[in-house]
């Protein structure tokens, strides 16, 4: 431009600056600032508070309630270390050998003092309620370090487990973390070596003491599944490891409240199966009568040796299971019942439920007879087991008279037993009871008249 000289080079160079907004504010980008992991320092701030309330527990809450600096969420586990079990590292995954726990702990302090300790850690963890999964994450390792830990203190930790459990602050619905329980189950070692077993059945004693047996089934065995047997022998090492020697170290262990429990569960679980099992056999002779019946229509087939020869072999089922799994005759036609009842096919029309009932005993009630004959207490078992079968199914409750009548024709039930039954029912308690026999009171009144004139 004329009049004007060329700009320098070191003016070509240089940046201009960028023009700029008088009054404007510049925000400064975040960055990402890593605060280093310092644990000491937290316990610190925490002895400071301890020192503070002078060692007073609900005045130490109030002052952690009020206390926002401290990152409590990522520091659970010491903090609980302190509090719960005293410094030994055993709730980091640190334990020590020889620890021995700080006497203002759980695990340290005096016993009349626990209930205290306990009072501070609920209102804690109320305010703080991320606690709760830390104090669940914290206690699946003071689990892997009870092989650790000193054994002298293993009877107090289960005292201090049982507490915690009670309270809540460890509960078995805390999502993606092992309970301590399943933990301890499947901890190879603890199992192996016995402590598993030992400290499973201490926490029952200590639950149980402190509230009832049936307080421990409610809230700490059954939400976990534990009264199968097949789940509580995963506690017990290889050699125990036996239903007969699952009750049996119960039994030793002063649980003598759970082993019927466990006995029953054990039979129960053996029972669905057998039933399962006996299902499966009498549908295959189904199919084979089916074939039978519709081959007889054409060749000289004899249909009533075939069906008497399958009654024959389910009978002998029958008998196979009850030697297999040691029961009783009472037992076994209990199972045979239910097996039989569960194989009925009923059709669409709700008025022949009661035909379809009857089809099936007819066919299959002649298999019982071995289990039932001269057998009162088989006999007394089966009426019991129709009468709550009947009851329980809506198909066969006006099905109940013709059954009985049906088992009479076979000899699977005696009179004696069908009566001594009705006189009994009013007042047995159970349900159908009076229902049953205002159903069946035609035929006990034919029964009665044909004792008498019998008898005349």
């Amino acid at each position: 431009i004329p009049g004007t000289s060329a700009p320098s080079a070191h003016q070509m160079s240089s940046k201009q600056p960028l023009p700029t907004l008088s009054g404007a504010r510049t925000r400064v980008r975040k960055r990402n600032i890593v605060v280093p992991f310092n644990p000491a320092e937290f316990t610190g701030a925490l002895d400071a508070m301890i020192l503070e309330a002078n060692q007073n527990l609900d005045e130490l809450s109030t002052i952690i309630s009020a206390n926002t600096e401290l990152d409590f969420k990522r520091y659970a586990e010491f903090f609980y270390d302190i509090f719960i079990t005293g410094r030994t590292g055993a709730c980091t995954g640190r334990a020590k050998a020889d620890a021995l726990p700080d006497a203002f702990s759980l695990l340290g302090c005096p016993e009349e003092q626990l209930p205290a300790f306990v009072a501070f850690l609920e209102k804690v963890t109320r305010r703080r309620p991320y606690l709760l999964k830390a104090a669940a994450e914290a206690y699946v390792k003071v689990i892997e370090a009870l092989d650790v830990l000193p054994a002298s203190l293993l009877p107090r930790l289960a005292v201090v487990t049982v507490l915690l459990t009670q309270a809540g602050i460890l509960s078995p619905g805390i999502p993606k973390v092992d309970f301590f329980l399943t933990k301890l189950a499947s901890t190879a070692r603890l199992v192996d070596n016995g402590i598993a077993a030992t400290f499973f059945t201490r926490v029952l004693k200590e639950y149980a003491s402190g509230t009832s047996p049936e307080r421990c089934i409610a809230a700490l065995l059954r939400p976990l599944g534990l009264l199968s047997p097949q789940h509580m022998m995963n506690f017990l090492p290889g050699k125990l490891r036996t239903p007969e020697g699952l009750e049996s170290y119960l039994a030793e262990q002063g649980l003598d409240w759970l082993v019927p429990v466990v006995h029953e569960q054990r039979l129960a679980s053996m029972r669905a199966s057998a039933v399962a099992s006996l299902r499966e056999k009498i549908a295959e002779y189904d199919e084979q009568i089916a074939t039978a019946e519709s081959a007889a229509e054409d060749d000289d087939i004899n249909f009533r040796e075939i069906l008497d020869g399958l009654r024959a072999q389910l009978s002998a089922q029958f008998s196979a299971v009850q030697e297999a799994n040691s029961l009783s005759k009472a037992d076994t036609v209990s199972i045979a019942w239910e097996a039989i009842v569960s194989s009925m096919r009923f059709g669409g029309a709700r008025g022949s439920h009661a035909a379809d009932a009857s089809r099936t005993v007819r066919r299959w009630g002649r298999a019982l007879v071995p289990l039932c004959q001269m057998d009162a207490r088989s006999q007394a078992a089966l009426m019991l087991r129709l009468q709550d079968t009947c009851y329980r199914d809506p198909r066969l409750l006006n099905s109940f008279a013709l059954i009985v009548q049906e088992l009479y024709e076979v000899d699977a039930l005696y009179e004696e037993i069908i009566l001594a039954w009705a006189a009994r029912a009013e007042t047995s308690g159970r349900t159908g009871a009076s229902v049953f026999v205002k159903q069946l009171a035609e035929f006990l009144h034919w029964l009665e008249t044909a004792e008498e004139e019998s008898e005349d």
